[in-house]
Order: structure tokens, then C-alpha cells, then sequence
């Protein structure tokens, strides 16, 4: 349950690698920060349960090359171009000939590599000050490779932006990529996210770094439907006045899954609103912590979260609301319910509060259980059968976070995985 320090010091060499080819000395401190506070917080986390799984691969695999396995490729969605736009990063690199935007749209979308450091240091900068977890920590130090994607301002997309990622590199066993997002004033825009092709036994630490600016709202969905996957994914949004950050969280698969959401809620009348549903079954492992910062009076967040458990599945829910003195007449609600629907399977659930203004609207509450036998004796008392009835009772359960999905493009496939996904369980 922690990292050997030879595996740790392979990380040292492969940072030292790392700080050697870089020439930007703004970007090099930063990198140079976020690893020294990395080093410091492993060892004060080297017995969380949670992060059993990524050093167990690490100390076992190092960075070593892993053997070539059979692999198994799900299909690429939304390819219809009539469905969606896209962006599609191979290997960290954003490919141009494999993605499909209008010339008549203004969306800017290039390497990170090539962009002018003063328009990405900006976020390297405010979330490494927030230092949210050592993943983060380490993804910043470690990042050699992402992309920059900018929405002007008073865009106004008619379909989703996806972004897909894909990676068939078999010489690594650790990859940190980044994406970073600005959205300009007054635009409105939704991004999709899903990882369609990942190696197995490989980790990769993502994140996703979004500044959002007055009067904006952006929708972003977070799709997870993989086999087999090692994945720790950061979500960091920092919020004007008057912008709206919407995330829905769908996780349906994943041998291990760690999810950070951090909102930042910067500037007077800002708003988010937290969804995410996730239902597992096997030997499957998935882990959501968020946090939402109220920086300033009259914002508001909204968080739900719900799922299923099923065999020796095993989640976690950690929420955190956090409210500054300065924060007056903030309203912040969350929620987490699950069904736990086998002996075996765990389900921890910790939603916080931390307040230091008086003046506010907060809320939080949990619960845990089963399928209600008065229910599914209601429905068998009407000739259907029991699987029957049991899945209706679960596509109800689910369907409270399905309603909240403004897309129906998105919500039919919402709606198809996680009957896919329910039916097949005994």
C-alpha cells in the first residue's frame, strides 16, 4: 500500500529526464514546485487504502516495458459527424487529420508544447497553488505532452465538442497528460471526454484544467466505459461572475478509477452543478472526490451522486463543500445514494461541510442500501417478473440522475450502458 522508495526514485530519475529538455524557466519552476511538494505528500498518504492499486502497478512495473496482452477495443462512439465535433489526442498529441471542426467556427486547438507559455502558465500556476492531491502534484511535474484548446468569446457551439483520447504506446508505464480549456466571455459550449483505446496495466494521470469566463456556461461530461483501465483523472475549473460549470461523472466500468473534481467558484454569481453515476460490478473499483470552493457571496452549487453496487465492487464517495467568510448568501446542496446489492461489495460515502460564513443555505446527506422488498413485491404482484422488476427499480434509481442531462444524444447512451450494463448482472 505505498511506494517503495526505489520505485519513488524512478520517478525522481524520470522527472530529472524531464526538467532536462525543458528551456522555459517560468514552466521549469513550476515543475520543479509541484514535485518537491509531491515528494513531501506521498509520505504523508502512503497508507491510504485507496491508492492501494496505482502503487502496487508502480512498485511491480515501474516504467518499465509490460508484455503485450490481447487487448480489448471498444468501439468508437458518436462517430456520426452529424452527432458531434471532435478532437482527437493519440498518445497525448493532438491529431488534426483525425478530428473534425468547422472552418467556420472559431475554436483554436493546438499542442501545448507550441503555445505561447504566458497562455498556459496561468493554469499550471492557480491549481498547483490549490495543491488538491498528490496526483495532480504529479501530473503537473511530470507533464511533457497536452493540449490547448481555446473557445473565444460568444461562441455558441449547436453540438457537443468530444475529446477523445487514445493511446497505444507499449514502451511506458506511467503517462501524464494534460488538456487545458479557456472559455471566453459569454459562450456556451459542451465537451465530452472518454478514453476509447488505453493499453492495459498502464496508469494515466490526467488533467483537465478549465478556466471559464463571465457570463459563460460550459457542460462537460466524463464518460467511462473501459475494461481493464488504470486511470486517475483531475478536473479543475476556476469560475467567473455570472458563468455556470455543469459536469456529469458516468463511470461503468474500471479495474481502478480515481476521479477529482475542484471548482473554484472565483466571481460573484457563479454556479455549478455536480452529477455522476457509476455502476459496477466484478472486482471493479471506482473513487469520486470533489470539492467546490465558494470564493465569493451569491454562488451556488448543486452535487448528486448516486449508484449500484454489485459482487466484490468497491467505491468510494469523499464531497467537500468549502464556503469562505467572504461567501455570504451562498446555497450549496449535496447528496450521495447508493445500492448496494451483494454482502461482498463496499461503499464508504463522506460528504463535508466547512463553513466560515453565517449567512448561507447548506446541506449534505447520504444513505446506503438496498432494493425496498414492499417495491419489488409490488411490481411481481403485477405478473412481471423478478430480474424484471429488479431492473426497473434500478433504471428508476438511475433515471434521477439521467433526467439531469440537457443532451438526448448523451442521454441515449447514458440510457443504453446502463441497462447494458444492470441486465447482465445476476
Amino acid at each position: 500500500m505505498y511506494l517503495l522508495p526505489q520505485t519513488i526514485q524512478k520517478i525522481q530519475d524520470y522527472f530529472d529526464d524531464i526538467i532536462k529538455t525543458n528551456k522555459d524557466k517560468a514552466l521549469l519552476a513550476i515543475k520543479k514546485e509541484a514535485f518537491t511538494l509531491f515528494r513531501d505528500s506521498i509520505a504523508k498518504k502512503n497508507g491510504d487504502h485507496q491508492h492501494k492499486k496505482i502503487y502496487d502497478l508502480l512498485n511491480h512495473n515501474g516504467f518499465n516495458t509490460v508484455p503485450n496482452v490481447i487487448q480489448h477495443i471498444q468501439p468508437n462512439l458518436f462517430n456520426n459527424i452529424d452527432e458531434t465535433y471532435t478532437i482527437t489526442i493519440s498518445n497525448g498529441i493532438f491529431q488534426k487529420k483525425n478530428s473534425y471542426i468547422p472552418s467556420n467556427i472559431s475554436i483554436q486547438v493546438y499542442d501545448a508544447k507550441v503555445t505561447v507559455p504566458q497562455k498556459i502558465l496561468f493554469f499550471f500556476k492557480y491549481f498547483l497553488q490549490k495543491k488538491t492531491n498528490i496526483f495532480y502534484l504529479l501530473n503537473t511535474a511530470l507533464c511533457q505532452k497536452g493540449i490547448f484548446i481555446n473557445i473565444p468569446n460568444h461562441i455558441i457551439l449547436d453540438k457537443p465538442l468530444f475529446i477523445k483520447y487514445q493511446n497505444d504506446d507499449q514502451k511506458h508505464t506511467l503517462f501524464s497528460y494534460k488538456t487545458f480549456i479557456h472559455i471566453g466571455k459569454g459562450s456556451k459550449v459542451t465537451f465530452l471526454a472518454s478514453n476509447l483505446h488505453q493499453p492495459p496495466y498502464k496508469v494515466f494521470n490526467l488533467a483537465t484544467d478549465i478556466n471559464i469566463e463571465a457570463n459563460s456556461c460550459m457542460h462537460y461530461y466524463n464518460l467511462q466505459n473501459r475494461i481493464g483501465e488504470y486511470t486517475i483523472h483531475n478536473v479543475n475549473s476556476k469560475l467567473d461572475k455570472k458563468s455556470t460549470f455543469n459536469t456529469y461523472t458516468f463511470s461503468f466500468s474500471g479495474n481502478y478509477i480515481q476521479n477529482y473534481l475542484n471548482i473554484f467558484l472565483n466571481g460573484e454569481n457563479a454556479s455549478t452543478n455536480m452529477y455522476g453515476t457509476y455502476i459496477l460490478s466484478k472486482e471493479e473499483n471506482v473513487s469520486n472526490t470533489t470539492m467546490v470552493k465558494h470564493l465569493k457571496p451569491n454562488t451556488q452549487s448543486n452535487e448528486l451522486y448516486q449508484g449500484i453496487l454489485f459482487d466484490n465492487a468497491w467505491s468510494k464517495f469523499c464531497g467537500k463543500i468549502h464556503v469562505e467568510d467572504i461567501a455570504q448568501k451562498t446555497k450549496a446542496y449535496q447528496s450521495n445514494h447508493n445500492l448496494v446489492l451483494s454482502d461482498k461489495a463496499i461503499m464508504l460515502t463522506q460528504p463535508q461541510l466547512v463553513i466560515f460564513a453565517d449567512d448561507v443555505k447548506c446541506s449534505h446527506g447520504a444513505t446506503i442500501g438496498k432494493i425496498d422488498p414492499e417495491q419489488l413485491f409490488y411490481l411481481q404482484a403485477r405478473g412481471i417478473q423478478k430480474n424484471i422488476a429488479r431492473n426497473i427499480l434500478l433504471q428508476a434509481f438511475i433515471q434521477n440522475i439521467v433526467d439531469k442531462i440537457p443532451n438526448e444524444m448523451i442521454k441515449k447512451w447514458i440510457l443504453y450502458w446502463s441497462k447494458q450494463k444492470m441486465e447482465i448482472q445476476p
